[in-house]
């Protein structure tokens, strides 16, 4: 079987036939993003087709350009070189419905963060406004400690004292809090709280070895 080669070709919009099992739903709301974004960028991001013109990627874009009234318009498509088998065609049509990567809220708090993302569609808003909330507390902290003149002390966590010796985690970010908090299962343990330094979670030797155990 010759190793698959894609091209890129034309058709008119009309003649792409939907892929009867496609997996991936839209709803109203993105319909509706989906559809300002066709209007706005036009159809930046070209849709997969077999040899026999079976949408195997891009099924809702054409399914809105249809709906745009566009069905008579001609646009690229890509294709492959020859028919994909059963397997290989359900294989990429999941394949490309996946999101691989993460986002890096860091860089589009930095970089991205004049652009409306509910409206969007990208659903990272609420984060993003955590990222603020954060940084602001941050910079309120840094204030407060360019301001203090006697050597700052770290709370002291009811049950425990500077008598005993302490390995401390800095967690810089949320995520990297949530992951330690699940690992150590800190959720279930007594915490001292702070409302200048955020929240100091306390965990013994002995627990940690337990939970390392288990590994």
């Amino acid at each position: 079987m010759d190793k698959l080669k894609w091209i890129t070709s034309k058709r008119k919009v009309k003649e792409l036939i939907p892929y009867g099992y496609n997996p991936r739903v839209l709803t109203a709301d993105k319909k509706k993003k989906l559809k300002a974004s066709l209007e706005k960028f036009n159809l930046a991001e070209i849709p997969a087709i077999n040899t026999d013109n079976t949408i195997v990627a891009g099924h809702q874009r054409i399914v809105v350009l249809m709906e745009l009234g566009r069905g008579e318009e001609t646009i690229d498509v890509r294709i492959p070189n020859r028919s994909l088998t059963e397997e290989e065609f359900k294989e990429y049509n999941l394949r490309s419905n996946i999101s691989i990567g993460d986002w890096d809220v860091d860089l589009i708090l930095q970089e991205f963060n004049t652009l409306d993302f509910d409206a969007i569609g990208l659903g990272i808003g609420s984060d993003l406004e955590d990222m603020l909330q954060e940084e602001e507390q941050l910079n309120q902290f840094q204030d407060d400690f360019k301001n203090i003149t006697s050597t700052p002390e770290y709370p002291i966590v009811a049950k425990y004292n500077e008598k005993y010796n302490a390995i401390m985690i800095v967690a810089e970010n949320t995520t990297d809090l949530t992951f330690l908090q699940t690992v150590l299962e800190l959720d279930k343990e007594s915490s001292y709280k702070s409302e200048r330094i955020g929240q100091t979670h306390v965990l013994t030797a002995k627990k940690f070895q337990e939970l390392w155990e288990k590994k």
